[in-house]
């Protein structure tokens, strides 16, 4: 029998199923996590809900990796629990969306414009430099 994360893994990989899905046992919810959808400014507030007064520690820290979050993350839960989270009647789950073309402007300008972390790997994976994307 497959497990519920090996189904979610086959969509993506297993950092990134970790890395998109925070769950809060405290709140119960689920948020699913979808880049360039105003994520750090959800995260943040969701951050601070969790976190009450010990907030502070976090700003400016919303996208930690997966092993320093206040989310619980799927790799933390037993399959049960994982279940009941993702499929269960007292979890509330959601997610943010965005205008696709909204969303690939504003990658680009960020990543490409800007020149941000990601845009060595995004020039390599376009097979252009730095020099001459002009």
């Amino acid at each position: 029998m497959c497990s519920l994360m090996d189904t979610l893994c086959s969509f993506m990989p297993w950092y990134w199923v970790n890395y998109n899905i925070n769950i809060s046992l405290k709140h119960k919810y689920v948020y699913f996590e979808i880049p360039k959808t105003g994520c750090t400014t959800i995260k943040r507030t969701l951050i601070n809900w969790e976190m009450g007064e010990f907030a502070d520690r976090w700003q400016g820290k919303t996208h930690r990796n997966i092993y320093e979050t206040p989310f619980v993350k799927p790799f933390q839960l037993e399959p049960d629990s994982l279940h009941e989270a993702l499929s269960g009647p007292d979890f509330f789950r959601f997610t943010f969306v965005r205008s696709p073309y909204s969303r690939l402007a504003s990658c680009y300008l960020e990543k490409i414009v800007k020149q941000k972390v990601a845009s060595g790997v995004i020039y390599k994976a376009l097979d252009r430099s730095f020099d001459d994307k002009h």
